[in-house]
């Protein structure tokens, strides 16, 4: 499947291999309990699922789906600690993702994430 963007980009000449990457971090977006684990982790060190299962409110199997889409995409990075696995937000790839989303439809950078402040 090839994707026309409508921006020409120096490096694919509107034709631009990162549509699809776009298209799957929007779509693991798209999601109301996705969007709430995100808020929970948002500003936290980590997470682990039990702590994340209480803070929303899901059944354990739920979140547990939803934390591998998430990691999947690169939102967020897990790591083991002892007998628990810690989940945390990864903001640089999060901010890369806004940023070419920025640069596809505006053709520049976005100016509003700020991956060392977090906002």
């Amino acid at each position: 499947m090839s994707f026309v963007c409508s921006v020409k980009h120096p490096d694919c000449g509107g034709r631009c291999e990162k549509i699809p990457n776009i298209l799957n971090f929007l779509s693991v977006l798209n999601d109301e309990n996705r969007l709430r684990i995100i808020c929970v982790l948002n500003n936290t060190s980590g997470y682990t699922t039990s702590q994340i299962v209480e803070a929303v409110e899901l059944p354990q199997n739920l979140v547990s789906h939803h934390l591998k889409s998430l990691h999947k995409e690169g939102i967020i990075q897990r790591e083991k600690k002892g007998l628990f696995v810690y989940y945390k937000l990864d903001k640089e790839v999060i901010s890369q993702k806004i940023n070419l989303l920025s640069f596809m439809l505006y053709n520049k950078e976005s100016e509003v994430v700020d991956v060392k402040g977090g906002s």
